[in-house]
């Protein structure tokens, strides 16, 4: 049976902090014992367990030279992230994935890569679409700097995803060259 869930996504930069917070609260509690088998591997959208090494094999080299550097930085502060005690992560909790009605979740959509890994990544993609303000008022410190480390590849992320899903080279290539537009203003602005 399929039903509409009636909703809409909240504008880039709105929500407010205790509506994201509950729902954020109401994902990470999700006891996993009955759900693992279905969850996803961590990180699945970038390779998996071999995450790491398909970022420097399969996805700096694409980028320009300019801004390689960067990049790899950036891959290596997340693969130097302390291992936490995994919790239910939706690993895309933002945009259209989330809808809501009258202030509340209506319904959270594209769960095929939910895995049980830790919650910072799902702070990270609430941060990147609400605003950092509005997770900054409900998570703490070591949550927020886990989740900027996060966010920092997720302009490398799709270039990743799209080259494991074997999408066509146009998509990697529109994807490549966001990160190299991303990646460069960083670099001037350093």
């Amino acid at each position: 049976m399929q039903a509409r869930v009636h909703g809409s996504p909240h504008e880039p930069g709105s929500g407010g902090p205790a509506a994201v917070a509950g729902l954020l609260e109401a994902i990470r509690t999700v006891p996993l014992a009955g759900i693992a088998p279905d969850l996803a591997a961590p990180r699945a959208f970038m390779g998996g367990e071999s995450w790491h090494e398909r970022m420097h094999r399969d996805v700096i080299p694409l980028l320009l030279p300019n801004v390689r550097d960067e990049a790899r930085r950036r891959v290596d502060a997340l693969a130097q992230l302390e291992v936490v005690p995994p919790a239910l992560t939706h690993g895309d909790l933002a945009g259209a994935n989330v809808l809501w009605h009258d202030g509340r979740v209506a319904g959270v959509l594209d769960w095929d890569l939910a895995t049980a890994h830790d919650t910072a990544d799902d702070i990270a993609s609430l941060a990147s679409w609400h605003g950092w303000e509005s997770v900054a008022a409900f998570a703490n410190a070591d949550e927020l700097r886990r989740a900027r480390v996060i966010a920092a590849t997720h302009i490398l992320q799709p270039i990743a995803f799209s080259l494991i899903e074997g999408r066509p080279a146009e998509e990697v290539s529109r994807g490549v060259q966001r990160a190299n537009a991303r990646l460069s203003t960083r670099a001037i602005t350093s």
